[in-house]
Parts: structure tokens; C-alpha cells; sequence
């Protein structure tokens, strides 16, 4: 069985090669900002459709999985 592996780091968002990136969304965020902004731009607007396609709110608990 694989070991699963976890750690954390400080460092600006786009420029960490992770095969999975967390980036807080919340309900009052009409448009992704600060680090969600630029991970945003470097996947063409992804995160931007999704918020205002209304599929995904940023309440308590939801969470959506992106592919790039």
C-alpha cells in the first residue's frame, strides 16, 4: 500500500508543483482573488467559469476538484 504523504508550504501558489493545490473559495467571493486569481489565470479562466456558472457556491463543506 502507498504511504500518503502530506506537507505544507508558504510560498506563492502558482510556483509550487503539487499534484494537488488547495485554494480557499468562499460564498462572498464572486471572482477567485490573490493567490485563487493567479493559479486562475494560469488555467485560462477555469475557477472564474465555475463561480459564475452557479455549479459551485463556496459554502461550508463543498468542495469541487479541478482538472487542468
Amino acid at each position: 500500500m502507498a504511504e500518503l504523504r502530506v506537507s505544507t508550504v508558504q510560498a506563492a501558489a502558482p510556483e509550487v508543483a503539487t499534484p494537488l493545490l488547495v485554494l480557499p473559495i468562499y460564498e462572498r467571493d464572486a471572482k477567485p482573488s490573490g493567490m485563487a486569481a493567479e493559479v486562475d489565470a494560469r488555467l485560462k479562466g477555469s475557477i472564474e467559469r465555475v463561480l459564475t456558472s452557479g455549479d459551485f457556491r463556496g459554502r461550508r463543506d463543498e468542495t469541487l476538484l479541478l482538472f487542468p
